[in-house]
């Protein structure tokens, strides 16, 4: 996430580059580093200006150093979808960031949520939360 001493990435610009990306990790010549590139494409997701932000009703009171920002879709899944050729900016829809406490970030680690939130075969991430007691405040 684009903290506050910087402006992050439009949607659009985010699209035109991660599309960028995405054909130069399809390339069959193996030039690049697919490493790499996936890499460039986790940074520029975090990157993103006006994601959606939701917030636990345990961190909504508490110091953002008490905290943790959590992207619910995990970025390496937005990735890998990119990857499989899916519309960047329909996949781009998916990417929320939930503020949680840290307690709550550990919770979810603890029971595999860390990078996936697939339930049942679907990305699901609302009901990853339940499952660790996170209770997010209304939209």
């Amino acid at each position: 996430m684009a903290d506050g001493n910087r402006r992050g990435l439009t949607r659009g610009h985010l699209v035109e580059i991660l599309r960028f990306l995405r054909d130069l990790y399809l390339r069959d010549d193996g030039a690049d580093d697919k490493n790499a590139l996936k890499y460039q494409m986790n940074l520029a997701i975090r990157d993103m200006r006006d994601v959606p932000h939701r917030i636990s009703m345990a961190a909504r009171n508490l110091p953002r150093g008490m905290c943790a920002d959590d992207h619910a879709y995990p970025i390496e899944e937005l990735i890998s979808r990119i990857l499989s050729g899916e519309d960047i900016d329909t996949v781009l829809g998916d990417n929320t960031i939930c503020r949680i406490t840290n307690d709550e970030h550990r919770t979810l680690e603890q029971h595999g949520y860390k990078k996936t939130r697939v339930v049942g075969g679907v990305v699901d991430w609302p009901r990853c939360y339940r499952e660790c007691g996170i209770e997010l405040c209304a939209e």
